[in-house]
């Protein structure tokens, strides 16, 4: 049974990094409260996981698999969104990437992964987001970090 929580029901939230912790909780609340979900995770098996669960309680949604970091994974986001549902009311900025690492055994590529996927995939999400609220005169985006 979903939760009748009024301002959530219908509307159209892309949520990143929802494979697994604060991501994938926050797909399945907005889920239950109604909403119709984009769901995006670089891990596939992880997403799918998030996938099931959202079929489970008979949210409506959208897989995306990738990084955020690259740019057409980003704008896919977005695209579904609109083919998909016909808007984009939501954006949870949620993936991110952090090694266990001492940030000086870290190496150039780890940064640079860090940096694509934290910085970069929200920027990415973000300015495609923007774009279709822009056109619909409405939205809202949330950055966690």
């Amino acid at each position: 049974m979903r939760a009748e929580t009024g301002g959530l029901i219908d509307k159209v939230v892309i949520v990143t990094g929802a494979g697994r912790g604060i991501g994938q909780a926050t797909a399945l609340a907005l889920g239950r409260a109604g909403a119709r979900l984009i769901v995006n995770g670089i891990d596939a098996g992880a997403l799918d996981e998030t996938v099931a669960a959202l079929a489970e309680i008979g949210a409506p949604h959208v897989r995306v698999a990738g990084s955020v970091a690259d740019w057409g994974v980003a704008e896919a986001l977005t695209a579904q969104a609109v083919e998909r549902f016909g808007r984009l009311d939501g954006l949870v900025n949620n993936a991110g990437l952090h090694y266990q690492a001492m940030p000086w055994e870290e190496d150039e590529a780890q940064v640079r992964s860090t940096v694509e996927a934290n910085v970069l995939g929200s920027m990415f999400c973000g300015i495609h987001a923007i774009r279709a609220m822009r056109g619909q005169g409405h939205g809202a985006i949330v950055n966690l970090s």
